[in-house]
């Protein structure tokens, strides 16, 4: 038996990851693909000439989630009027960091990436708490999975009341598949999926029409 994307459970949005290696490819890639997703990322430390991101965003007027790991990069999304910042768990913010973003009222994203393994469910929920002390409006936690059981410690997460409505789960690798099927069934506010004609931004990642597929009913 599937999962009926139709379920009035399945309230997840798609975000689709773009790593465009300059501006004139990001333009071609959002004309492209921009209307098939809910939220666009852009991983900004992957362009080498970064353009004049305000001028993409009021042509394609999509909301827009800035990925980088030096703060500078995310002020200037924020300046451009990006509507969420994904902000490393590690990187320390500034005052004036601080007042950008609560000026122009842009959505923090406080992040947890582990490349290489899946901590335990204490560690990931110490690690959760500490990020709550600044206050971001969401969580995310995406890990690198080995085992079934690190596969069911990522969707365990979901069902942490104190973190309800504002965490975002994701897996990485071969052994993934679970947790990004079932992720967004399960309360994730966020999933993200490349669509026909991009690249994954993360190993082990399904496209959009993967999951679809996965979600219908049989």
């Amino acid at each position: 038996m599937g999962f009926n994307l139709a379920s009035e459970s399945m309230k997840a949005k798609h975000v689709l990851p773009l790593k465009p290696e300059s501006f004139i490819l990001l333009v071609q890639s959002l004309r492209n693909f921009a209307d098939k997703a809910d939220l666009i990322e852009l991983w900004l430390d992957e362009m080498r000439v970064k353009g004049d991101l305000k001028v993409i965003i009021n042509t394609f007027k999509k909301p827009f989630i800035g990925k980088s790991a030096s703060l500078d990069m995310l002020k200037r999304a924020s300046t451009a009027g990006m509507e969420y910042l994904d902000v490393p768990h590690d990187l320390k913010v500034d005052n004036e960091f601080l007042t950008l973003v609560t000026n122009k009222k842009t959505k923090i994203i406080r992040s947890y990436h582990n490349f290489e393994e899946t901590p335990s469910k204490n560690e990931l929920i110490e690690i959760l708490n500490t990020m709550q002390k600044d206050k971001p409006n969401l969580l995310k936690i995406a890990t690198f999975v080995k085992t079934q059981e690190d596969a069911q410690t990522l969707l365990d997460l979901l069902s942490e009341p104190q973190f309800k409505d504002r965490l975002i789960i994701t897996g990485m690798g071969n052994l993934a598949r679970e947790v990004r099927i079932k992720a967004p069934l399960l309360g994730s506010i966020f999933y993200y999926a490349p669509v026909k004609g991009t690249k994954a931004s993360a190993p082990g990642q399904l496209t959009k029409e993967e999951l679809e597929k996965e979600w219908e009913v049989h």
